[in-house]
């Protein structure tokens, strides 16, 4: 997070930290840095995010909760008031470390945008 510089209310932006960075523009960037990619789809990054981590052993439940995807069930919902904040960390490192190559994969990475 440091290192964009976060300014304002929001550290991820293009407008100082006044306005949240839209999805619109995450789409448009993704696009771009995967221009050599034949019929690509910004989509489909979820769930190849999903799919490496799910190869990296990382559970399902720490992967929906890291995609922000709808945990269900009363216990989930009512009772457990954990914010997993351990667990997504370490699954955001692992990925890191696929995309990365610090870790090996199968996974090629996208050309600087």
């Amino acid at each position: 997070m440091k290192g964009c510089k976060p300014q304002g209310i929001y550290a991820i932006s293009t407008d100082g930290g006044a306005t949240h960075l839209a999805a619109t523009t995450l789409s448009r960037w993704a696009v771009e840095a995967a221009a050599d990619i034949p019929d690509f789809q910004a989509k489909r990054i979820r769930s190849g995010v999903e799919t490496i981590l799910a190869a990296a052993m990382i559970s399902t439940e720490i992967r929906g909760r890291l995609q922000s995807h709808g945990i269900s069930g009363v216990q989930a919902r009512h009772y457990d008031g954990h914010d997993y904040l351990e667990q997504k960390l370490s699954a955001l490192k692992t990925l890191f470390g696929l995309l990365d190559g610090t870790e090996k994969s199968n996974v090629l990475p996208f050309r600087a945008a």
